[in-house]
C-alpha cells in the first residue's frame, strides 16, 4: 500500500490507517499552531466521508476523527499521495506544497503578526497557483472546488543569491 511501503514513522497515525489504498486530504500547519484549522477540519471529518490526514504542529488541539501527527522529518511522501492539501498560509510551507503540483487550498492563520500571510496568499491566490479560503467555514467547499480546479503550475523564481555571495567573496581575494 502507499504509505507502509514508503517506511514513513507515523507516530500518532496508526500504520493500518495508513496501510491501505486511501486517498487523503491533508492539512498541514507547518511549525506554528493553527487550532482553529485542525478543529475545524476536524469537526467536518466527522460527518464526511473524506479521509483526512492532519499534521498539528504544536497545537493542543488533538483531533477525534481524524488520524493526526505533529512533525516529520519530510512531509514528501505525505504530498505524493495526497489528493489535496490544505496548508496554512505559511510562506515555506505554501511554497513547499506548490512546488508538488498539488491542488493546494490555503488558510490563513489571522493570529500570525502582522497578517503577512494575507499578503501572500492574496497574490498567489489571484495569479491561480492556489485557492485561498479566507473563511473557515467554507473550508469544505474550496476542498471540493479544489479538487477539479485547474491551477496555473508554480515555477520558482530564479535565485542569484549564490553568485551575488560568491562575487562577494571574489572581491575579497
Amino acid at each position: 500500500s502507499l504509505f507502509c511501503a514508503m517506511g514513513i514513522d507515523v507516530r500518532a497515525v496508526s500504520k493500518s490507517y495508513l496501510c491501505r489504498a486511501i486517498v487523503v486530504i491533508l492539512v498541514t500547519v507547518g511549525t506554528t499552531g493553527f487550532d482553529k484549522l485542525v478543529q475545524q477540519i476536524d469537526e467536518l471529518a466527522d460527518d464526511s466521508h473524506e479521509e483526512f490526514i492532519i499534521q498539528i504542529g504544536p497545537g493542543t488541539y488533538l483531533p477525534k476523527h481524524c488520524q493526526y501527527f505533529r512533525y516529520e522529518p519530510s512531509l514528501d511522501a505525505y504530498y505524493e499521495h495526497a489528493e489535496v492539501i490544505v496548508s496554512h498560509g505559511g510562506l515555506a510551507t505554501v511554497t513547499e506544497v506548490l512546488r508538488t503540483g498539488k491542488p493546494l487550498v490555503a488558510v490563513e492563520d489571522r493570529m500570525q503578526p502582522e497578517r503577512h500571510q494575507q499578503e501572500i496568499l492574496k497574490v498567489w491566490d489571484e495569479d491561480g497557483y492556489l485557492l485561498w479560503c479566507k473563511d473557515l467555514a467554507s473550508i469544505l467547499e474550496c476542498i471540493q472546488t479544489a479538487k477539479t480546479m485547474r491551477f496555473v503550475p508554480y515555477e520558482p523564481p530564479a535565485c542569484d543569491i549564490p553568485n551575488i555571495i560568491q562575487q562577494f567573496i571574489d572581491t575579497l581575494r
